[in-house]
Order: C-alpha cells, then structure tokens, then sequence
C-alpha cells in the first residue's frame, strides 16, 4: 500500500490533468462560437455500387448417345457368305463417355461391342456375321431395324448327254446320216460344253455349247457321209454307234421276158430311195429306144412299162439301165424276147 504523501501527490496531478481538459473544450466551445475557428463536416455518403459478380461456369452436359443409319449389306447372301451390319454412334453430350452397341439377330444378342467416345463426335461400328441355314433374318441395334436373307448356293453347271441316235443306220455311199444327242444342263448356273464327233477314231466335227443356262437342254445333230462302202465306228464323248454305208444296187424284181409284137413290157426293180434312173432298149437291128427316166420312189422302188411295136422283129431286145444317186452310180442290163 503507497504512503499517504504519495497518494496525494496522484491524486493532485489527476485533478490537474482534468481541470486542462475542461478548460481545453470551453476555449474550444467559444471560438467556435465566435466563428474563429470553422469546423469542416465531412459530406454524408452516397450509395455504394458493389463490383460486377462473375456468374460460375454451367454444369458440362453428361454424354449421351444416338444411333442412327442401320446399313446391312449385302441384303441376300448364300449360306456361309459374310454380311456386314454397321451404324453410327454419336455422342451428343459435351463430356466424354463409354457406350455398348448390341447387335441382336430375330431378338437374341449376337454380338456386343464398346466403344468410348468425346463429347460431339462419332463413330462407325460395324459386325460382320454369315449364317449356315437359308431363311430371313432380322435385325435390329438400339431402335432400329431391318434384315437380310440367306439363300442355299447355286449348284454349278453340270452336263450330261442322252441317247446316241444314228440315222439311217445303213444306207447308201452318197447319202447323209444324222447323227444326233441332247445335251442338259442340270445344275442352277449356265456353262459351256465341247461335244466332239469321232469316226473309226478320228475327230470329224465338234460343237461348241457357249452359255447353256441351268435346267436346259440343247439337240445337237451332226450330218455326215461317206463315199466308200462299209460299216463305221461312231463315238460322241464315249458313247459309241455304227452305220453302213453301202453301194449303189439295183435289183430287178419283176421283168416280162417274152411278149408278143404290141405287147407291154413291164420291169421293175428296187434301189437306193432317191436314185435317177435311166433305161435304154436297143432293138435287134442295133437301133435304140429311148424310155422317159424315172426316180426311185422312199422305199427304193422303180417300174416302167412299154409297149412293143406289131412290126417289131422277132428276137432277144436289150435292156440297159443307169442308176445314179449321191457320188456312186452303177449300169445293169437285162433282155426280153420278142417271139411270134
């Protein structure tokens, strides 16, 4: 605890320090009073215009995918051909994302792929797929849809060849043969064949079948002849025939070999069909007679008939007879008798 002289000497000092503050403000107090001294007060403030806010960035938009433009191609394919199934993808959000693109075929997934895409772009996705059983098939990604078809593979062009045919099958040096077959075709696609003609084993004719579509057949016929007697091998892509080629006869099968002065004479005779025939009588003096000629009939068959002058001498008449057909010819003679 301070000593009492102390505490006097604060306490005297305190009073002093406010008997100069007061004195200080009432000095103060009258000038101002007075106007000696001016007190300048500060204007009130204005309004208060805050600085422009920046508004925080908008939220980026989440991705978000579309699928568009279902291509399948080819449409129609055979069992085991590839098709190609694709569409494009495209993100139409502004951030970056992941999206599983599922192929279905008739409503069961057959195959999936994902892909990661930037905001604002796109992608193509393809599936190539071929299926082992004909039919139809549909297909569809996301919202969209479509098919494609299967169809079993044309069978290729297979060739076979019918009966041989030969006709005739024995006829004369001059006259042609037929020698024909069908060709068919009995697989789906069109194609070419080579059929070759072969006599006593050699090449005498081949035809080219160019183009011959599927399940079509082709008559093929080759004409031939020959000009020296005898009996011919036939062979067409290894089926084998024969014909005969013979030469030219003529046989007499009825003759009336003793008249009467102004009698007919009758001759006949058989020979190729076809063949020109001409007959000559020559007369016992040496003279002739000339008879119109004749052509034998399809079945080979030829006659004449004449008649003998009443002032005919008696005696044996000759008959000569040229027969002509294709490249051969032959001459045969016969009489009749002129008696009274």
């Amino acid at each position: 605890m301070p000593k009492l002289p102390v505490v006097i000497t604060l306490m005297k000092n305190n009073l002093f320090s406010i008997l100069l503050i007061w004195t200080t403000v009432l000095v103060l107090g009258f000038a101002i009073g007075c106007g000696q001294v001016q007190m300048k007060v500060p204007p009130e403030p204005g309004p208060i215009t805050p600085p422009p806010r920046t508004p925080p960035p908008a939220p980026q938009r989440e991705a978000a995918f579309v699928t568009s433009g279902l291509s399948i191609t080819p449409a129609v394919v055979y069992t085991g051909d590839k098709v190609n199934i694709s569409v494009l993808v495209a993100n139409t959000g502004e951030l970056s994302g992941s999206h599983q693109v599922i192929l279905a075929i008739d409503n069961g997934v057959s195959a999936r792929q994902n892909i990661v895409l930037a905001g604002g772009t796109s992608q193509q996705v393809t599936f190539e797929i071929s299926k082992d059983i004909p039919g139809t098939y549909a297909v569809s990604i996301d919202n969209l849809s479509g098919s494609f078809a299967v169809k079993i593979p044309p069978k290729p062009a297979a060739f076979s060849l019918g009966a041989l045919t030969v006709s005739p099958a024995e006829t004369y040096i001059g006259q042609n043969i037929a020698i024909s077959t069908e060709l068919s075709n009995t697989g789906d696609l069109a194609g070419d064949y080579e059929v070759v003609l072969k006599i006593d084993n050699k090449v005498v004719s081949t035809k080219q079948v160019k183009n011959l579509p599927g399940h079509d057949s082709l008559k093929l016929t080759f004409t031939v002849n020959k000009d020296i007697a005898g009996v011919y091998q036939v062979n067409v892509n290894n089926m084998s025939g024969t014909f005969t080629m013979q030469k030219l006869n003529f046989d007499i099968a009825a003759m009336t070999y003793v008249v009467a002065p102004g009698d007919n004479v009758t001759l006949a005779a058989s020979t190729a069909p076809g063949a020109y025939c001409i007959i000559t009588v020559y007369t016992t003096s040496g003279g002739s007679i000339s008879v119109a000629p004749k052509t034998a009939d399809a079945n080979g068959f030829i006659s004449w008939t004449f008649r003998t002058d009443k002032e005919i001498d008696a005696g044996f008449w000759w008959i000569a007879i040229d027969a002509s057909f294709g490249g051969d010819s032959i001459r045969e003679s016969t009489y009749f008798k002129i008696v009274y």
